[in-house]
């Protein structure tokens, strides 16, 4: 009877451990989970044809994003921003960290971002009232250089302790920042989401 105790035990201990990942890997929850919405009503109003609405829908329906806190040494507390694969349903590690502004409104904006296949995606999400966040993703295409400059620092970041990586990665989330500040204008694709806190 003792060792069922002790395997049972032994088993919540790890769950745990599951559930504790610093950078959030493998993690059901993190500290802060939106569950978005396509705005498909401001798409019309934006005038976008019907059918132009129902492919972005069938494509883009859906996004969720998940942010973790990290704290650093000297008690620098950050937030991670976690990307979901949505067919395992699994947060699967840091995308970015989470960088904070605010609009012309004096709302808080909270922008995070990820690269891939050429591409950068920005996330930019904002309060609403009644509990709702809005949420703006934004993609932009990487020329060559940048797009190897990115992996590249990636890359190496992964091969760092967390607290190194972090740093790193905030770095990275600063170079994010300037080249979609730079290409504001050149955005492939903007598209409008409502969330939720979950």
């Amino acid at each position: 009877m003792k060792k069922v105790f002790f395997i049972i035990f032994v088993c919540f201990i790890s769950i745990d451990l599951a559930n504790a990942d610093r950078l959030g890997f493998n993690l059901k929850r993190v500290d802060f989970n939106f569950d978005c919405n396509l705005d498909t009503n401001m798409l019309k109003k934006a005038g976008y044809p019907e059918n132009s609405v129902k492919s972005l829908k069938n494509s883009f329906e859906k996004e969720k994003i998940g942010y973790k806190k990290f704290v650093l040494p000297e008690n620098e507390e950050l937030l991670l921003s976690i990307y979901y694969n949505t067919s395992n349903q699994i947060y699967s590690g840091p995308m970015s960290t989470v960088l904070f502004s605010y609009d012309q409104n004096g709302q808080k904006v909270y922008t995070s971002y990820n690269h891939g296949g050429g591409m950068l995606f920005e996330y930019k999400i904002s309060e609403l009232d009644q509990g709702e966040m809005f949420l703006m993703y934004q993609s932009y295409t990487l020329d060559k250089t940048n797009h190897q400059r990115f992996d590249k620092k990636k890359d190496e970041a992964f091969k760092l302790p967390d607290e190194d990586f972090v740093i790193n990665l905030k770095s990275l989330t600063k170079e994010y920042d300037e080249f979609a500040k730079q290409n504001s204008f050149k955005t492939n694709l903007t598209l409008p989401y409502i969330c939720k806190v979950i």
